[in-house]
């Protein structure tokens, strides 16, 4: 018994004495010797370009991968197909859950809040992105510009509102009917009217000279609540359009050209 514990502290001796000759110890040194001989030359002459062993490897499983979706596209569209000429109660009820599908609008309204969040600018720059709704109001009887003139000061989220040039002093009328809100001072605007519409709107009219209406006063579209202010020796109105708590582009809605 110890004498074998005699062999185990000289076999650690051994080992301790080669780690710190720094000789190999693993069988006599016969395995250091054979990791020599391996050929790892080629990972070092093999030029930058050449495609390694990984590059194979993933060259074939992006083939494979290929293949899986083809043949899933073909199965799809298969039993697409096999649906639209069925004429059984179960077939139509899948023809009509795939048309609504193919047919259901996108959520074009989350996309744009997304955009304003991520990159903090108006979503109207890209028509695409604008809600069908506010598409289809644009231009609409029901909504009508405050003043006319040019718009040189366009929408963009920082500035909340636009700036119309009007060709000289006149009536600024309401864009649509409502409830006025505010009629008064506001700092940065001015004299300012803020109508209430229904549907969660609201028109802002800034720089005004002589206001008409007062708060809680039913007004109607086309109907005249204040005169246009001069700024910088232009008739200028500042106009913003309001939806839900949100600033909006009021040329998405309001036709102002």
């Amino acid at each position: 018994m110890r004498e074998w514990g005699r062999g185990i502290r000289k076999r650690r001796q051994r080992r301790v004495r080669a780690i710190r000759e720094g000789s190999p110890y693993f069988s006599g040194g016969n395995r250091w010797k054979e990791w020599e001989k391996d050929d790892l030359s080629g990972w070092d002459v093999k030029p930058w370009n050449r495609p390694g062993p990984w590059n194979e490897r993933t060259k074939k499983r992006n083939e494979n991968r290929f293949l899986i979706q083809l043949f899933c596209s073909f199965l799809l569209l298969t039993v697409t197909y096999l649906i639209f000429q069925s004429n059984t109660t179960a077939g139509r009820q899948a023809q009509d859950f795939v048309a609504q599908v193919m047919e259901r609008d996108f959520n074009f309204a989350g996309v744009a809040e997304w955009y304003e969040r991520q990159f903090a600018g108006s979503p109207s720059i890209l028509p695409v992105f604008k809600p069908k709704s506010e598409k289809d109001s644009r231009g609409s009887a029901s909504w009508s510009a405050p003043v006319q003139g040019d718009v040189i000061r366009p929408f963009s989220r920082d500035g909340r509102g636009i700036v119309i040039a009007a060709s000289g002093p006149g009536p600024v009328t309401a864009s649509a009917e409502g409830l006025v809100v505010f009629a008064g001072d506001r700092e940065g605007l001015g004299k300012t009217v803020i109508v209430r519409h229904p549907g969660g709107k609201e028109t802002w009219y800034g720089w005004l000279d002589k206001i008409q209406v007062r708060t809680d006063d039913w007004v109607k579209k086309g109907q005249p609540i204040a005169t246009i202010g001069e700024r910088s020796g232009q008739s200028l109105l500042y106009f913003a359009l309001r939806i839900n708590d949100r600033f909006a582009d009021p040329g998405d809605v309001i036709p102002l050209e």
